[in-house]
């Protein structure tokens, strides 16, 4: 076989491991040029793992470990030529609908994610992030974290806190979003010590998991039978059937957000969103701050509310959610603001030298 015919070869097994499609059905049904353009981003993903290949073997001939410079950013070029193909292959594989279109970009999504770097900081070192959270329009609060890797750090608030509240109208839950004055969950700027990270986390950002990821699985049929009783036990679950779907993207977006998810974990996470019911998927969308972004969404008329997470599609980073308390979902304004709007944003993430720096 031919060098040529090997990496054309191989540049289909690509196409095949990211689409649920047989190759074989993609060959009779693609024109010649799209298949061309199909295997032109499979390409770059098997030229990109070459280069680092190329560059591990150069820094071993040099008698020297790869640096973590060199090495996150080799990474971080695999998984944009990894978005480059499976983005590729959305654009010219045919048909299936928008579920099947659903499954596929949220599956190339799980493989990016599962492509990134560990997201453990070193010792001395500190996780950061920087979120921001409010109602559109409204009041809005910035929170910042420093977590160490054995789970302490410092967590610092400014702005006003918009806060989820439940109220009881029409004998039906349902979850506004207020400004609270002088009551606070959490300390303005505080610092805490070992493994008390999730304790802080949760009373900034109340969930279902409190804050707590560190013992999920990372198969994706694991993590989805122990995260659905987690739902059906939480204080606000709507046990209508048609509201189930929503209720999952929310709490598999508290995953997502936590700055300690590991890549395998948020992998699995986009893999279970894939399978959701009625899931949407919007690839030329902006989230709450104007950001390009790919927007997962659901909506539900028993809660009523429209609920979407917004990640970049290069790197599966989440950027943000917003949440919409809609008219019915079969109605067009559902889809614009026709009720409160609450947002969480997150502006920045990487690592810090001490808890009074940013990256």
């Amino acid at each position: 076989m031919s060098k040529r015919t090997d990496h054309e070869s191989r540049a289909f097994a690509v196409l095949q491991s990211a689409n649920p499609a047989r190759v074989e059905d993609i060959r009779r049904e693609l024109d010649e040029e799209r298949v061309a353009v199909a295997l032109a981003h499979a390409r770059a993903v098997l030229d990109c793992n070459h280069q680092i290949d190329v560059g591990r073997r150069a820094d071993r001939a040099g008698g020297r470990a790869p640096g973590n410079t060199r090495r996150v950013r080799l990474v971080r070029a695999a998984a944009v030529a990894m978005a480059l193909v499976l983005t590729g292959l959305l654009a010219v594989l045919p048909g299936g609908g928008a579920p099947a279109r659903a499954q596929r970009v949220l599956n190339a999504a799980a493989s990016i994610a599962a492509a990134q770097p560990a997201t453990a900081p070193g010792p001395g070192a500190y996780t950061y992030l920087k979120q921001r959270r409010g109602l559109i329009g409204g009041p809005s609060e910035t929170v910042e974290w420093w977590i160490a890797a054995d789970g302490s750090g410092r967590m610092r608030r400014t702005g006003a806190p918009a806060i989820g509240v439940w109220s009881l109208a029409d004998g039906r839950m349902r979850r506004l979003r207020a400004t609270l004055e002088g009551r606070d969950r959490a300390a303005r700027d505080a610092t805490f010590g070992p493994g008390r990270f999730a304790e802080f986390y949760e009373k900034v950002n109340p969930g279902v998991l409190d804050g707590r990821i560190d013992e999920l699985p990372t198969d994706p049929k694991a993590l989805d039978a122990v995260l659905r009783p987690k739902l059906g036990r939480a204080l606000d679950f709507n046990p209508d059937p048609s509201a189930q779907s929503l209720q999952m993207l929310q709490l598999l977006e508290e995953i997502l957000a936590n700055p300690l998810a590991s890549p395998k974990l948020r992998s699995a996470v986009y893999e279970i969103a894939a399978g959701l019911e009625s899931v949407e998927i919007s690839e030329h969308a902006t989230d709450p701050i104007g950001r390009p972004a790919t927007a997962i969404a659901l909506c539900s008329a028993a809660i009523p509310a429209r609920y979407e997470v917004f990640f970049d599609s290069a790197t599966s980073a989440t950027l943000g959610t917003r949440e919409v308390h809609s008219a019915p979902c079969d109605e067009a304004r559902s889809h614009r603001s026709s009720g409160l709007i609450g947002y969480n944003v997150y502006l920045k993430q990487g690592t810090a030298n001490s808890i009074h720096e940013h990256p």
